[in-house]
């Protein structure tokens, strides 16, 4: 099986993705991205095999993110590729590509911290239907295994940013 993982050594998450990987008994190609960042092409290509957007793979909270005003301004896809090629440091977390099958990290976003242990439920419940109904979804879409993991994380005022809603192609409400 051939394994990428396109890895931030400096990410803790990444850290722990190459490691798991390691353990499993993968060789991975490990491309650093902030030293050698993917292509254009390579990006579009590595968005569609884990059928993502641009937007769902950029840092928001790094700092070069808020230096382009990103949050202030609307790019189209290609632009938000371009800018991620150019500054890698805007790629969030690690990306892992396979010949079986994608792993995609998403975040769920809650309000406050009782929200978060409704998401995740009675021993892990909960975070686990969701996990596995979007999974199967995905597997279908993308004709391929789909390892997702789901992290739960407190943003308070997040439903009234209309930047979240950009993020996630939907209009603001007014």
């Amino acid at each position: 099986m051939t394994v990428t993982i396109y890895h931030n050594p400096r990410c803790s998450k990444s850290r722990q993705t190459l490691a798991l990987l390691e353990e499993k008994g993968a060789a991975p190609k490990i491309v650093d991205y902030l030293k050698t960042p993917p292509s254009a092409a390579e990006l579009k290509a590595i968005l569609k095999k884990l059928g993502l957007k641009p937007q769902d793979i950029v840092r928001k909270g790094e700092a070069r993110y808020a230096e382009l005003e990103l949050k202030e301004r609307t790019v189209s896809d290609d632009e938000l590729i371009e800018l991620m090629v150019e500054n890698p440091i805007l790629i969030e977390r690690p990306l892992v590509e396979t010949d079986k099958g994608v792993r995609i990290d998403q975040a769920i976003y809650v309000e406050r911290d009782s929200q978060k242990k409704i998401i995740i439920g009675k021993r892990g419940e909960t975070i686990k239907a969701i996990s596995t109904a979007a999974r199967k979804e995905l597997t279908e879409i993308l004709e391929k295994p789909v390892h997702l993991f789901l992290f739960v994380k407190v943003r308070e005022n997040w439903v009234n940013d209309p930047e979240r809603y950009r993020e996630m192609g939907l209009e603001f409400p007014r």
